[in-house]
């Protein structure tokens, strides 16, 4: 189920369409971390960066290509380090520019 269709039963909530998409890109980044952790699928994973670059664009662009190229390598030492930089580096910009916050 998605928090689209978890919130729109919020008939008096004003800012239910703005909860609902804080809380996408707060999943999409989630995926990214437990990928890191080993508890994801890399379909999900290609899910979160495809739903992270529709919603943040061109700024964000190189880190998710990156992220990408990085889930096809055997090392998973260097995977793992090369998608830890990106999350940061995706994150960052997404606190930066508050996008996340749902405010």
């Amino acid at each position: 189920m998605s928090w689209k269709q978890i919130y729109s039963s919020m008939a008096f909530c004003p800012y239910k369409d703005d909860m609902a998409a804080a809380r996408e890109l707060h999943d999409s980044l989630m995926t990214l971390r437990q990928y890191l952790d080993g508890t994801t699928r890399p379909y999900e994973v290609l899910d979160a960066l495809r739903h992270l670059e529709y919603v943040c664009g061109q700024p964000i662009k190189r880190a998710t290509m990156q992220f990408r190229r990085c889930l096809s390598w055997e090392d998973e030492s260097a995977r793992n380090e090369v998608a830890r930089e990106c999350l940061i580096e995706i994150g960052g910009w997404i606190d930066r520019n508050k996008r996340y916050s749902g405010e």
